[in-house]
């Protein structure tokens, strides 16, 4: 423990010497909810199906903005502050939580009882070193160290292509409570990625018709564990494409597959095998030990309903196979939802969203085969956290969630700006015998506020609370406070 704080006040005295702004921009709950408000109301051309998302391409959309109200160019400018300025500091943030949620859907949802980190940045238009560090504690699942490096990279652009390694969360998919491939809720492990800058589309005649597009490739090692079933080292490998052919539309693909790790092959040809899912889906003792891994596979999909009808609502939906049958994902499971984004007043907006997850497989017509697998015994998981969606394999959730932002423009007031939120969520585990299925109904509700300090230091706050009930237990709840600084 004490080693792990002298390396957390090393790296705080490191970051504080570096200033510069990020260039690749890990998932983040309340940017994602102002880019959605200015997408769903197509005021920006922006995919935010692919996280992290670069800082060229979200400069870029916002070049191409067009506000038409006061809550549209406040939404503007205080994504273009994020990016251009808040990013440039210094910055410390403090965490403490009672309990961990036991529904912790959505983003950026804490893996530790306490946290606290500090971390800063340093880079030109075509180099990105991001030092985060954070000294961490209390309970927590399947940690492995008092000190946590995540967001912490190293990137470099070659031409429109950002070359990084290091800690990065990733997220893929448009749904809001959770990814059925690739999510956040487990810790960020290491990492080389590679990624576009800027979403140009192609300038072949043949394939313009595409639209912008972009792709994330990743190859990593996940994080041990104690008492692990699953091989040590395992590796993780990440493929992505999105393209998006007209101002109302994004697809995705997405496949990962987790292969390598100790006793098991992870040569070239090993690597190679996983890439094009040789040898995969076998059936003798002979093949199945030498299957080249775990891999999962589907299609993602958002259909904007602005420049089709004039209304700022979005539908989307997510396909994913935990195996392969005639070179198409098998085994499936699914996501769909709706949101929508709407002015309540010329300073406060308001969005919304309607999800359903059902992750077990072929509508429950099978269980236990979402995020399992027979040679990584541990599941799709890393530190008994999910790697997919959070809640999980073989649940059935539907979530209703709220939030709204105030502007305030009396300089007078606390707070510049005020953030508050809240779900409802109902999910059933699914089981073949109903009798051991279990229902589980929780509630969370947040708030943030931007405090108006009057000089060159940037702090927020934030409180959460949530509450939920088991159908056969007794109901818990918790609370959280947080503040982040930067200067």
């Amino acid at each position: 423990m004490k080693h792990s704080f002298k390396l957390f006040a090393a790296a705080v005295a490191l970051s504080s010497a570096l200033a510069s702004a990020q260039q690749l921009i890990p998932t983040n709950t309340r940017l994602h909810e102002d880019l959605n408000w200015l997408a769903n109301r197509n005021i920006i051309q922006l995919n935010l199906s692919t996280w992290p998302l670069s800082a060229d391409e979200i400069k870029s959309a916002l070049d191409q903005a067009k506000p038409a109200t006061i809550n549209d160019a406040e939404i503007v400018e205080r994504v273009r502050q994020y990016i251009d300025a808040d990013n440039n500091r210094f910055k410390f943030s403090a965490q403490i939580n009672s309990k961990r949620d036991l529904l912790p859907l959505g983003t950026n949802q804490p893996e530790d009882q306490y946290r606290v980190s500090a971390g800063g940045h340093f880079g030109t238009d075509n180099f990105d070193l991001n030092v985060q560090a954070a000294a961490v504690g209390g309970d927590t699942l399947g940690r492995s160290s008092h000190l946590d490096l995540a967001e912490s990279y190293a990137g470099l652009k070659i031409g429109n292509q950002w070359l990084s390694v290091g800690q990065q969360s990733r997220y893929w998919g448009p749904a809001h409570e959770g990814s059925l491939i690739l999510g956040d809720t487990a810790r960020p492990f290491v990492a080389l990625n590679l990624q576009r800058g800027v979403q140009k589309p192609f300038e072949s005649k043949w394939l313009s018709w595409l639209g912008k597009w972009n792709y994330q490739i990743f190859v990593g090692q996940q994080l041990n564990k104690e008492n692990m079933k699953s091989p040590r080292h395992t590796k993780l490998l990440g493929m992505r494409v999105t393209v998006s052919p007209t101002d109302y539309l994004d697809f995705g693909m997405s496949r990962t597959a987790q292969w390598g790790g100790q006793g098991r092959p992870q040569d070239w040809k090993a690597l190679g095998n996983a890439i094009i899912a040789r040898g995969d889906n076998t059936y003798t003792a002979e093949e199945r030990r030498k299957e080249p891994g775990n891999q999962l596979a589907g299609f993602d999909v958002k259909l904007k309903l602005q420049p089709l009808v004039g209304v700022p609502v979005s539908v989307y939906g997510q396909m994913i196979g935990e195996d392969e049958a005639n070179k198409m994902p098998s085994k499936n499971f699914f996501l769909a939802g709706i949101d929508g984004s709407h002015k309540v007043s010329e300073r406060q907006t308001l969005n919304w969203h309607l999800e359903g997850a059902d992750t077990s497989t072929k509508f429950g017509k099978l269980s236990g085969v979402t995020y399992r697998h027979h040679l990584y015994r541990d599941g799709y998981y890393q530190q008994d956290m999910p790697l997919g969606h959070p809640l999980g394999g073989d649940v059935r959730s539907v979530v209703f969630g709220m939030n709204s932002s105030v502007f305030h423009d009396d300089s007078n007031k606390w707070f510049k700006s005020q953030h508050f939120g809240g779900k409802l969520v109902h999910a059933q585990t699914v089981r073949k015998n109903k009798a051991q299925q279990q229902k589980t109904q929780g509630a969370s509700v947040m708030w943030e506020g931007e405090v108006n300090t009057k000089n060159d230091i940037n702090l927020r706050v934030g409180a959460n609370g949530w509450y939920a009930k088991a159908q056969h237990g007794k109901g818990k709840g918790g609370v959280g406070v947080k503040a982040d600084m930067s200067f």
